[in-house]
């Protein structure tokens, strides 16, 4: 005699085993689509931060270079000049860190992608 919560015979446990199987496929399907996605959206960000800290660079680069100008003529302080250097300085940092996010994104979506993993012959 059956035990109760028994499945039955086994075709019904077959049954049962690839709807359980067919489930697990789609949630990993479903995981990998929400990785690439992100991965994909992350590239972008990284992308247009980069954009954004390379206008910002060249904006504190002739910050500092009008600032050196009028200190050179006696029209600007060694503060005022002091202040233009550092602000270049974060604009440089700004832009390594950038450049380095945009690295790891790629690396992110390569390997969302799979494009990172080498086969090996067997």
């Amino acid at each position: 005699m059956r035990e109760a919560g028994d499945s039955g015979t086994p075709r019904t446990q077959r049954t049962e085993d690839a709807a359980r199987l067919e489930a697990e496929r789609r949630a990993v399907e479903d995981g990998l689509r929400v990785e690439v996605l992100q991965a994909h959206q992350a590239r972008q960000e990284a992308r247009s931060a980069l954009r954004t800290s390379a206008r910002g660079l060249a904006a504190a680069e002739e910050a500092y270079r009008v600032r050196r100008l009028l200190f050179d003529h006696g029209r600007a302080t060694s503060v005022e000049v002091i202040d233009a250097e550092t602000n270049l300085l974060g604009a440089r940092l700004e832009q390594v860190n950038a450049q380095v996010n945009l690295l790891l994104a790629r690396a992110r979506l390569e390997h969302a992608v799979g494009r990172d993993v080498t086969s090996t012959p067997e």
